[in-house]
């Protein structure tokens, strides 16, 4: 959605500050190392990787300085001229962290609020087994996320999440009834078990042989 212009900033908040600048050094390595995706967007990925791990190396586009940054917490896509990309932002934060006023301005001196946010999964191991602190998630979620692209302005918020313990943060915003406004959909880890189990216990004995061997191919 940024690198085809739809969304020209995204905050992508983690559980943590750690687990949200890894979803950013997620996305930096397939910028720098993608050849597919440098195949699609070459005037997203060409002047990242002509950086070659410089964060002070200066490019130029025909006479003209390129603007962009990769750093541990946002990146802001080069404004190549004609880019769907050009001069777009995705921001990292934790779900604790500093989430209210994210406001970033362009080299235009145009001003940019996030229109979409993900939340990857959200809550953590101890946050889960608390309910004051999926409290206070909660309200930053439906406070301070859902307004982050400013007083009646429409954001498209996604979270993939996994449900810990019942009451948790992640089964109250799946639950339809106290959040309606969150299209919550629970799927299973396992819809159906197939059919013919005695082969799935061959797989089995073979795999185990396989471990014991210390052989890691099935």
């Amino acid at each position: 959605s940024v690198l085809d212009g739809y969304r020209p900033c995204e905050a992508s908040i983690g559980q943590d500050e750690d687990h949200a600048y890894q979803l950013i050094k997620n996305l930096r390595c397939h910028l720098e190392s993608n050849d597919r995706l440098a195949e699609d967007v070459p005037e997203v990925c060409v002047p990242i990787r002509k950086r070659q791990g410089i964060t002070q190396r200066r490019l130029l586009y025909r006479g003209q300085t390129i603007t962009r940054e990769l750093s541990a917490t946002a990146i802001v896509f080069p404004d190549i001229p004609d880019s769907l990309a050009a001069g777009s932002v995705i921001v990292a934060t934790g779900i604790t962290g500093q989430i209210r006023g994210m406001l970033f301005m362009r080299r235009d001196g145009s001003a940019l609020r996030p229109s979409l946010a993900i939340l990857d999964d959200p809550q953590t191991d101890e946050s889960a087994k608390s309910p004051s602190q999926c409290d206070y998630r909660e309200q930053v979620i439906n406070g301070a996320v859902l307004g982050l692209a400013g007083p009646g302005v429409s954001i498209t918020v996604l979270m993939p999440c996994t449900i810990i313990r019942q009451g948790d943060l992640a089964d109250r915003i799946l639950d339809r009834s106290r959040n309606p406004e969150w299209h919550g959909e629970r799927t299973r880890m396992v819809y159906a078990f197939p059919d013919a189990e005695d082969l799935w216990e061959q797989y089995a004995e073979l795999r185990l042989q396989d471990l014991e061997r210390d052989d890691r191919e099935l």
